[in-house]
């Protein structure tokens, strides 16, 4: 069986581990399982003041902070809450920045939401994007992996683009 655990800040939930008292968790604390989530854990990701769950059946759970969308289906939450919006799709990697996310589904689609001010959602408009919303620059792209830093992402990828910078294969 899988067990998780949190520590450090917890003053925005992010902890995943529902009330406490305590704004900082110095030692690593067990987090709860909740119904339908926690054995079935299979990726994390941390921004700043959020966490990311992806589960085995590529569902995707968040907590923690809000503030700019972050967590994608307009909560804020101490305890993973399941992005409903996506729940069609099969998410098979998470990755977080400092106040977004990003989800890479199994058709190699790369969805983001959360904080565009600088950019680093891959939409055109530089503001806060609520929910999930898919990268349309990826429509003809294969995307294999993604990553995030504080506020920027990147993109590993096969296919072809304008420019022939990928590959076919």
């Amino acid at each position: 069986m899988v067990e998780m655990y949190a520590w450090g800040k917890a003053a925005s939930g992010q902890l995943a581990v529902g009330e406490t008292d305590e704004e900082l968790v110095h030692l690593p604390m067990q987090v709860p399982y909740y119904e339908g989530f926690s054995p079935k854990v299979v990726d994390i990701a941390c921004g700043s003041q959020h966490t990311v769950f992806l589960t085995n059946d590529g569902m995707v759970y968040t907590c923690g902070s809000n503030d700019f969308g972050q967590l994608g289906h307009g909560k804020v939450c101490r305890k993973p809450e399941r992005i409903d919006s996506i729940e069609t799709m099969t998410i098979k990697q998470v990755r977080c920045g400092q106040d977004f996310t990003l989800a890479l589904n199994n058709k190699g689609k790369v969805l983001s939401w959360g904080n565009n001010r600088s950019g680093q959602l891959g939409h055109p408009v530089l503001d806060i994007i609520q929910r999930p919303r898919s990268i349309k620059h990826f429509n003809e792209i294969h995307v294999t992996q993604i990553s995030c830093g504080m506020q920027h992402s990147l993109a590993l990828a096969t296919g072809r683009s304008e420019n022939n910078f990928l590959s076919k294969y």
